[in-house]
């Protein structure tokens, strides 16, 4: 007596549902209007230039150290969402998050600071302040650094969605038991 031998079966399920599944490969935003991943490197490669900005504005001063740091981390940062886009990897992509964390942090450390100095030297002489104008541009520069932040923080948890849920779709598996039924029903045809 022969004995039947049970097959694998040949069935991979998706995690997600094909409701998700279309909002999420649309990856669009502003009104459908621009690639996620393309917005991704403009708001990365803007925060580069504001951090510039930042440090030409704060040349003379003792913050410039820490706008030396800023300009440099956004860079390498720069660079870390380029080729992590291009070579679709997650976890050098939400190695970035730890960055913009860190730099959330530090610049509301800044901005703190610079303020209540700012205040302390206003109230101990009303008549006599002043603040360069450098300074003075310091201060919006910092915040609007902080909204491109919270805005780079939203893209990158969105492409990271965006290229797990593309790998989980186009990734064939190795194992033979666990095709798709899509790629195993085009496989049958193409075989008879």
């Amino acid at each position: 007596m022969a004995e039947t031998q049970k097959k694998p079966s040949l069935h991979h399920s998706i995690s997600i549902e094909s409701s998700e599944f279309e909002h999420i490969c649309e990856h669009k935003c502003c009104g459908d209007k621009v690639d996620i991943l393309i917005a991704l490197r403009i708001v990365a490669l803007l925060e580069v230039f504001l951090d510039a900005a930042c440090l030409a504005l704060s040349w003379e001063t003792i913050i410039s150290y820490a706008f030396v740091f800023s300009t440099i981390g956004s860079f390498l940062a720069l660079c870390a969402v380029i080729s992590a886009l291009q070579e679709e990897k997650l976890k050098l992509l939400s190695y970035t998050n730890i960055w913009i964390s860190l730099k959330t942090v530090i610049l509301v450390a800044l901005t703190c600071t610079a303020l209540i100095a700012v205040l302390d030297v206003y109230m101990s002489d009303e008549e006599n302040f002043e603040i360069a104008v450098e300074l003075f541009l310091l201060i919006p520069t910092i915040l609007l650094i902080l909204v491109f932040l919270a805005v780079q923080s939203i893209l990158t948890n969105k492409a990271q969605e965006y290229i797990r849920v593309r790998d989980e779709i186009y990734t064939i598996p190795s194992v033979a038991g666990q095709l798709r039924p899509e790629i195993l029903c085009s496989i049958k045809h193409q075989r008879f």
